[in-house]
């Protein structure tokens, strides 16, 4: 198969499903997840958010599918993802993530009432649980908690995911100061000129620049 014919092709990696929509100069290919939703689509990293990944020319060419595999896939795919977390699984996450024996993990990692999983390695305290589909992990530092998130079938990290939380919440605060400020203005040309000014910056995007 010639390298140009690869374009549009599915291949099954890593329990997923992808479509690949670029060729690197390396002996590889790019791929987003998931299928052409028509005929016509062309995947644009600028305008489009999905999770992409790097193939390497041999393995894209012994992943391709077609025909009723496609479906096959699919199917593999949503059962992965329907599955719960459990011990065995969180030990492998955190193995591979942590670097850790799976031994050591196994004998200290401790389910919690969420249906996930909590540990403490060294001086990091580590909580894991699955919530809409996704893997999320938070790590904790001397009293300092950052969080990630990750796919659940494929343990990538999920910044698109991370992007779309952010952007809510983004929203929710600013919906919530709308409303504040509006609760204020009525009635008070003090409070009303107040609101107007954080509309206005909140449209032009200096909103947060002014925090």
């Amino acid at each position: 198969m010639l390298n140009q014919d690869l374009y549009d092709k599915v291949v099954y990696y890593k329990g997923r499903v992808w479509t690949i929509y670029a060729l690197s100069d390396d002996q590889g290919v790019f791929a987003y997840q998931g299928l052409k939703p028509y005929s016509t689509f062309v995947y644009n990293e600028n305008r489009i958010n999905r999770n992409v990944s790097y193939i390497s020319l041999q393995e894209a060419l012994e992943c391709i599918v077609d025909g009723d595999k496609i479906e096959d896939c699919i199917k593999n795919e949503k059962k992965a993802e329907s599955k719960k977390l459990n011990k065995k699984m969180a030990v492998d996450f955190l193995a591979y993530l942590t670097g850790h024996t799976k031994s050591k993990i196994n004998s200290e990692i401790q389910e919690n009432y969420n249906g996930g999983f909590q540990i403490v390695l060294g001086e990091v305290s580590y909580d894991l649980w699955k919530k809409e589909g996704r893997l999320h992990l938070h790590h904790n530092l001397h009293q300092h908690a950052m969080g990630a998130t990750f796919d659940f079938v494929t343990w990538r990290h999920d910044s698109i995911y991370e992007e779309r939380e952010r952007e809510a919440l983004k929203k929710e605060i600013i919906q919530g100061h709308y409303d504040w400020l509006h609760s204020l203005a009525n009635g008070d040309e003090g409070h009303k000129k107040l609101f107007d000014e954080k509309i206005t910056s909140i449209k032009e995007g200096t909103f947060y620049d002014e925090q």
